[in-house]
C-alpha cells in the first residue's frame, strides 16, 4: 500500500518539475511591492541557467563572466577583472587607490557613473572627479569618460582648470577661454607647451614663466597683449594709445604692437585695445560707455568727455582725451575718437 501511495505522489509532483528555470515575464504595474517581487524572482532565476546559449535568449538575463546574471542589475558591477570591464563600451575599470600591489582588486563601474556628481555641492563634485579620474590607468579607458582626459600618460580631471589640463595645441586654441603657450627654451618641433587661461596670461604680462605665446594671431587675441614685430617677434604687453599715437610710419606702427588705421584725412597709429573697445561703443548709452572706458583703462588714464548733438568739444588737441558724441537720447552716435 505504501508503494502505491509513493507512486501517486510522484505522479502528482512530476509535472511541476522543469528542466529550465521559468522566468517571470509578466509585467507588473499594480504596486511597488509587486515590482520588487518581480525583480527578486528574476534575480534568483537567471543564475539557474547554466549555459550562454540558454541565457542569451532571455531579455532579462545576460551571460557575464561565465554566469547568467539579471540584466536589470548594473552589468558593469558584476564584472570582476579589468580586461573584461574595459572591453565593455559602457564600463570602465576603477582600481583601489589604496592597494598598489600588481593586479590589485578594483571595481567595474558604468562610464556615466565613473565620476560621482551629486548636484547639491560643487565642491564634492570637483573632489570626486579629481580623485577618481587618476585611478583610470589606460588611455583607452580614460578618453571615453566625459570629465576625464588622458594627458602626459595620466588620466586627469578636465573640470579642474580646464585650460591647464589640455595637452594639445589645436584643442587648446579651440577653447575660447584658453591660449597655447610654447616653452621659450625648447625650440624643437612639437615641443611640449602649456594651455593657459587668457585672463591669467594678461595678468602675468603676457608670459607664464618660461612659456610664451608663440603665435601672432593668438597673442593679438588675448586682451592686454600685442605682437611686436621687427627684430623682436614676440608677444608682450600691448602699448597704450599714448605710446602709439606719435608713430607716423605704418610698418613702424605695426612692429611696435599698435594698429594702423586710415581715417578720412590720414593714417593714424592707435593702441590695439583702446581701438577695440571704442569701436564697440557706438549706439550704447553715453554714461555706460564712459564707465566702460574708465573700468577698462582706469579713471585717471584718459579724460573722457561727453558731447551732445550740435555741441563741439573745447578747442585744442589733447592726446589723452576721448570724445563721446551722443544724440538727444544719450546714445553714442558715432565711434568715439581721441583728440
Amino acid at each position: 500500500m505504501k508503494f502505491f501511495s509513493a507512486i501517486i505522489v510522484c505522479a502528482v509532483l512530476l509535472p511541476l518539475v522543469s528542466a529550465e528555470p521559468i522566468l517571470n515575464t509578466t509585467t507588473t504595474t499594480t504596486t511597488s511591492s509587486a515590482a520588487r517581487s518581480s525583480d527578486y524572482d528574476t534575480n534568483n532565476e537567471c543564475p539557474l541557467v547554466r549555459s550562454k546559449e540558454e541565457c542569451d535568449p532571455f531579455d532579462q538575463c545576460g551571460w557575464i563572466n561565465g554566469q547568467c546574471i539579471k540584466k536589470i542589475l548594473e552589468e558593469c558591477g558584476f564584472i570582476n577583472n579589468d580586461s573584461a570591464c574595459n572591453s565593455n563600451t559602457d564600463c570602465v575599470w576603477i582600481p583601489d587607490d589604496r592597494d598598489t600591489r600588481p593586479n590589485a582588486m578594483g571595481y567595474c563601474a558604468k562610464r556615466t557613473e565613473a565620476v560621482i556628481t551629486p548636484p547639491s555641492d560643487d565642491n564634492i563634485v570637483r573632489d570626486n572627479i579629481v580623485r577618481e579620474c587618476p585611478l583610470i590607468q589606460t588611455r583607452e579607458a580614460c578618453d571615453p569618460v566625459d570629465q576625464c582626459d588622458w594627458i602626459y600618460g595620466v588620466c586627469r580631471a578636465m573640470i579642474v582648470e580646464g585650460c591647464g589640463f589640455v595637452s594639445s595645441n589645436s584643442t587648446c586654441e579651440s577653447l575660447t577661454d584658453c591660449v597655447w603657450m610654447s616653452d621659450a627654451s625648447d625650440t624643437r618641433p612639437n615641443a611640449k607647451g602649456l594651455c593657459a587661461k587668457r585672463t591669467e596670461v594678461a595678468d602675468g604680462n603676457c608670459v607664464s614663466g618660461r612659456f610664451v605665446i608663440g603665435s601672432k594671431s593668438s597673442c593679438n587675441s588675448v586682451k592686454g597683449c600685442s605682437w611686436v614685430g621687427g627684430d623682436s617677434n614676440l608677444c608682450t604687453v600691448a602699448p597704450s594709445q599714448l605710446d602709439c599715437q606719435g608713430i607716423k610710419n605704418k610698418n613702424n606702427c605695426k612692429n611696435a604692437g599698435c594698429i594702423s588705421k586710415q581715417t578720412k584725412r590720414k593714417k593714424v597709429c592707435l593702441g590695439r585695445w583702446e581701438y577695440t573697445l571704442l569701436s564697440k561703443l557706438k549706439k550704447t548709452d553715453g554714461i555706460e560707455a564712459k564707465r566702460a572706458i574708465e573700468d577698462e583703462f582706469g579713471e585717471d588714464t584718459y579724460n573722457v568727455v561727453l558731447v551732445g548733438r550740435g555741441a563741439k568739444p573745447s578747442k585744442g588737441k589733447d592726446p589723452a582725451r576721448i570724445i563721446l558724441f551722443h544724440n538727444k537720447k544719450g546714445a553714442i552716435r558715432k565711434t568715439p575718437k581721441f583728440g
